[in-house]
C-alpha cells in the first residue's frame, strides 16, 4: 500500500480545521506552514508489548495509513521460540486479521463484518 500512495500536491490550509477541536485546530496551525504540501500516506515503525495466551510478549511492527484506502499493521513476535507474524488491516472497506506461526501455520485468521467494523 506504501508504494501505491500516490504523491500529494494539495497544500495545508488552515482554513480545513474549521471543525476540529480549538486545541487540535490550534496545535495543527502552529505545526505546519500554510501551503506545505501534504502526504497522501505515513508509514509508522514501532515496538512495544503484545498478550498472547495470558503472557506479554515483546514486537517490533509497521503500520501504512493510507487515506483513502485504509491501512496495514504487521508485526513479528516470538513464543515458545517461534516466530509469530501476522497483522491486521482495513483495505477498500474490508478488514481482516491473520497470524501464522513461522509464516506456515495459521494461529488467527479472522475476516468479515464484524472484523471489518
Amino acid at each position: 500500500m506504501w508504494e501505491s500512495a500516490p504523491k500529494s500536491d494539495r497544500p495545508f490550509n488552515p482554513e480545513s480545521l474549521i471543525n476540529l477541536p480549538n486545541l487540535a485546530r490550534r496545535y495543527l496551525e502552529n505545526a505546519i506552514a500554510p501551503g506545505t504540501p501534504l502526504a497522501s500516506a505515513v508509514r509508522l515503525w514501532m515496538h512495544g508489548e503484545i498478550k498472547l495466551d495470558q503472557k506479554w510478549h515483546p514486537f517490533k511492527g509497521e503500520e501504512v495509513i493510507y487515506g483513502h484506502r485504509g491501512m496495514i499493521w504487521r508485526a513479528t513476535t516470538w513464543a515458545k521460540g517461534l516466530p509469530i507474524w501476522g497483522g491486521d488491516r482495513i483495505v477498500d472497506g474490508v478488514g481482516e486479521s491473520q497470524w501464522k506461526i513461522l509464516g506456515l501455520f495459521p494461529v488467527v485468521e479472522a475476516s468479515g463484518a464484524d472484523i471489518t467494523r
